[in-house]
């Protein structure tokens, strides 16, 4: 549950009324490790991101950019 109640679903999305839910690329995940702390993990589990009281979607949707980005080079 996030500070304002609402569930963070298995893929890591919120769905709180009203608002659009995060949607992930294949294999990346969100995962809740506190009550108001979550990482980002990418396909095979690998450690992206972490994030401090609020999950702001956008900054999510970022870092899996970036990542994309970085896999797309190599």
């Amino acid at each position: 549950m996030g500070k304002s109640g609402d569930a963070v679903g298995q893929d890591g999305a919120r769905a709180p009324g009203g608002r659009a839910r995060l949607e992930l690329p294949v294999g990346y995940r969100v995962v809740a490790i506190a009550s108001d702390a979550w990482v980002l993990l990418a396909p095979g589990g690998a450690r992206l991101a972490r994030y401090r009281d609020e999950l702001d979607p956008g900054l999510v949707g970022r870092d899996v950019q970036k990542h994309e980005g970085s896999m797309s080079k190599a």
